[in-house]
């Protein structure tokens, strides 16, 4: 992964305030420190940072165990304010909800989160929020940047996705008087009458 970049276009280590570890799960994070991003901003300069940013996200489900994002995560502070932001862009396995077939799609993430760096805090690698939803960073904590992608990814998903606008669905099955069941045809007219008259 490439290193952080300010709005002046200056380049700056991030190894010291970056770290990769595997959970008991066998899920891997992507943490940040704060500390080192506000170190960054002082030391440039500038009101903002910005990193080209890969992560692999695990949506939780058979079909997206393991999906690649790729985007830019913006860091900007004001006073004890600071914004995150960002727009990732990776493709998913969605299910039709008209023929039920699994199919790609191109997935575009937004993420805007903001709140307040707090230097009274303890260190924590933990998310902290008041009762008002304020989310809180301690200024020795740490930010899950993989986290944050994974979630808004999951709050981007389509409700009810298409794998095109004019798939007809499933195909039905013959009908008893398709096959030549004379005791359904009259119910048969009957709801050829009903669908004639549905797409008048």
């Amino acid at each position: 992964m490439g290193g952080g970049v300010g709005r002046k276009g200056l380049r700056f280590d991030e190894g010291e305030g970056w770290r990769y570890t595997w959970g008991a799960s066998g899920k891997a994070t992507m943490k940040v420190r704060i500390a080192s991003l506000l170190e960054s901003l002082e030391a440039e300069g500038v009101g903002f940072l910005r990193y080209p940013l890969q992560v692999v996200v695990d949506l939780e489900d058979e079909r997206n165990p393991a999906v690649p994002m790729e985007g830019t995560f913006y860091f900007l502070r004001e006073g004890k304010k600071f914004l995150i932001s960002g727009t990732f862009q990776g493709s998913v396995q969605l299910e039709c909800r008209r023929c039920l077939e699994v199919f790609p799609s191109l997935l575009e993430v937004h993420i805007e989160e903001e709140g307040l760096l707090e230097a009274t805090l303890p260190p924590s690698e933990e998310e902290i929020w008041t009762e008002d939803g304020t989310w809180l960073l301690p200024l020795e904590g740490w930010l899950d940047l993989k986290e944050l992608v994974r979630q808004h990814t999951l709050l981007a998903l389509p409700m009810s996705p298409l794998c095109r606008p004019e798939c007809p669905g499933l195909e039905r099955e013959a009908s008893p008087e398709a096959q030549g069941d004379p005791r359904w045809a009259i119910l048969g007219e009957y709801r050829r009458r009903l669908e004639e008259g549905s797409s008048a």
